[in-house]
């Protein structure tokens, strides 16, 4: 006749398989993980206007320039820059600079969200800022 498992051999597999469902996942080696405070309102880089939200989207997303520690400015999608007049900055995009899909980043991109932020209509939080652009354009888009 087979014998039965006791009570206590049947809890003892009920106690390690509950542990071994509460262990943690080990994670991806290119996985990062960053806890914050509070959530986020928007992670549209153009709407994005609470401290947790531009937290995460300076993560996220790139801009022409960043910020450095020394309070500066370094170039981040941007190559190069040059300022050519007193009311006139030229930059040179990074030719590696591409969207999630793979397409490139192009000069037209750029000016499309500098003319989206600057447009009233769009109420973004930055159009105070984007709003005193005078004018953007590339080589190959029009005026």
């Amino acid at each position: 006749m087979p014998r039965r498992p006791t009570r206590s051999f049947a809890a003892a597999w009920l106690l390690i398989a509950a542990f071994a469902a509460c262990a943690p996942a080990t994670p991806a080696a290119d996985v990062l993980r960053i806890g914050i405070e509070g959530n986020p309102t928007n992670l549209d880089p153009r709407f994005a206007a609470d401290a947790y939200s531009t937290r995460i989207v300076g993560l996220v997303y790139e801009g022409l320039l960043t910020d450095t520690p020394d309070g500066g400015v370094a170039p981040l999608l941007a190559e190069s820059w040059e300022q050519t007049n007193d009311r006139t900055y030229r930059f040179v995009l990074r030719s590696d600079a591409v969207w999630q899909d793979g397409a490139p980043v192009t000069a037209a991109d750029a000016v499309a969200t500098y003319r989206f932020l600057a447009d009233p209509k769009n109420a973004c939080p930055a159009q105070e800022v984007f709003g005193r652009v005078e004018d953007i354009e590339t080589p190959t888009t029009e005026r």
